[in-house]
């Protein structure tokens, strides 16, 4: 009886674990999910836009490293006088 005790302990602990990693695994989906959909409507939102940022007092940035991550950085300014001054927001 104790042999099957034990190996329904280690079932449970075993299962615990996996649910542990399934939990991980839906919050990095989610954190990506919702970055991907941010980086879309921020796409659509130049897509959409007259010109590039450049034309309107901002830049965009870009740091990347090979197998580990891209980064886009899209800088506005938080006004058109701003833009005309030359001050990124």
């Amino acid at each position: 009886m104790a042999m099957l005790d034990d190996t329904l302990t280690d079932f449970r602990q075993t299962i615990a674990a996996l649910e542990r990693k399934l939990d991980e695994y839906r919050a990095e989906r989610d954190e990506a999910l919702a970055r991907e959909a941010a980086l879309a409507e921020v796409l659509d939102t130049i897509n959409r836009s007259s010109g590039d940022p450049q034309q309107h007092g901002g830049r965009i940035t870009v740091d990347s490293r090979v197998g580990e991550f891209t980064e886009f950085a899209i800088h506005l300014p938080r006004s058109q006088q701003a833009a005309t001054a030359g001050v990124a927001g």
